[in-house]
């Protein structure tokens, strides 16, 4: 019973993260639009679109613990692919490169926890 809700609270925590910044990009919608035109993402309104519903229907279906496989590798797929097109190329600016390395290592961490949750689906 303990194991099974820490496992619940686990999901939900990761989960937050992706709710959370999706909410944050619906309420600065123009500013993030902005910052990914800087960063050129193709179609950046559509992107911008995109991105929300990654996070939250990727975040309501990892809490809901909802196709975890595929809902794991998908969100596993956009932060690596964010972490590419935002956060690498600030590294090459010395003000933003420790701040770039501190969402990078974040972003790393992530990664691990919706590894560990795709193991323990296939494992049950």
């Amino acid at each position: 019973m303990v194991l099974e809700t820490l496992s619940v609270v686990a999901r939900w925590l990761v989960a937050a993260l992706f709710l959370f910044s999706g909410v944050s990009k619906i309420t600065a919608f123009a500013a993030t639009e902005t910052m990914m035109r800087q960063y050129r993402f193709p179609l950046p309104r559509l992107a911008l679109l995109a991105a929300i519903g990654i996070e939250l229907g990727g975040g309501v279906l990892l809490g809901l613990d909802s196709s975890t496989p595929i809902v794991t590798i998908g969100l596993i797929l956009y932060v690596i692919i964010a972490s590419l097109m935002i956060l690498v190329p600030q590294l090459g600016d010395p003000a933003l490169r420790k701040p770039a390395l501190n969402h990078l290592a974040k972003n790393v961490a992530v990664i691990g926890a919706l590894l560990r949750l795709y193991v323990d689906v296939l494992r049950s």
